[in-house]
């Protein structure tokens, strides 16, 4: 018996693919991992919910603070679904959020100024103008400050980044779930090494177009229909009639590596061998 990975032959591989994908360990790991990504997504949800209700409904915001949440909406895709309606419109019932509060504080302040003013008898003033004006712009800054702290590192960002940091981690525990179903899979259902024919090597028939039918009488390898006197190889190559085809010698497969077999036909690595895009 020849030596697997010496002389003509090939090496049949088993559908790894398919035994990965029944491998129950690796089907608990899957399904373990895919528990703990829903439990995430749940927990980045309900932060989300938590912060609107805290600082109301965005929907109210205008200018540059409605831009930025905007903005951050259009660069976080995979929070769209925690934007609920329901989530929004708890966040704008609440009396006690930051934007209702920062609107009550600046109605009790124009409304105070305006009421002294009124007694001391300059309502019309620009004294009085410029401290609703001064009143606006505190108010203005308040939202700003309030709207980037929503959006920051403590409000809607980390919840992100909390979010995707775990499922980053998810997706390394799948990768190495694969590996080792991998590694399993392969000692348990190892390639096999199939010897191909090989034909005038113990005397045979010529084969190829226009063979004689004649045996090799130097008991070489040969194809064709030329036998070659002085070459142990497949036909005279030196002088072919005209016409004639001869056949290629056949492919050696190398010995596979753990962990990385070859092509039957090419001794570069073939990185797709388990047949998983």
């Amino acid at each position: 018996m020849a030596t697997p990975g010496v002389g003509p032959g090939h090496w049949v591989y088993p559908d790894y693919k398919a035994l990965i994908e029944n491998d129950p360990i690796y089907q608990a790991a899957l399904a373990s991992i895919a528990t703990g990504e829903q439990r995430d997504a749940s927990t980045r949800a309900n932060t989300v919910a938590a912060l609107l209700y805290m600082f109301g409904d965005p929907r109210q915001l205008t200018g540059g603070n409605a831009s930025m949440w905007q903005a951050f909406i259009a660069q976080h895709p995979e929070m769209a679904n925690d934007f609920t309606d329901a989530a929004i419109a708890a966040a704008g019932s609440n009396p006690y959020s930051y934007l209702a509060n920062t609107a009550l504080t600046q109605n009790q302040s124009n409304a105070w100024g305006g009421a002294s003013a009124a007694a001391r008898g300059v309502l019309q003033s620009g004294a009085y103008l410029d401290a609703l004006r001064k009143g606006q712009d505190v108010y203005d800054r308040s939202l700003y400050s309030g709207t980037n702290t929503l959006l920051g590192p403590e409000g809607l960002s980390g919840a992100y980044k909390t979010w995707a940091d775990a499922w980053n981690a998810s997706q390394a525990a799948r990768r190495a779930a694969m590996g080792e179903a991998a590694t399993r899979e392969q000692g348990l259902y190892p390639p096999t090494w199939v010897e191909d024919p090989t034909p005038g090597g113990d005397g045979g028939i010529v084969v190829g177009p226009g063979n004689t039918g004649t045996p090799n009488p130097h008991g070489g390898d040969y194809y064709g229909g030329v036998i070659s006197d002085t070459h142990d190889y497949y036909g005279d190559t030196s002088a072919p009639p005209v016409g004639e085809n001869l056949i290629p010698p056949p492919q050696y497969s190398p010995v596979p590596m753990v962990g990385a077999p070859v092509s039957p036909k090419s001794s570069h690595f073939n990185p797709n061998w388990l047949g998983i895009e």
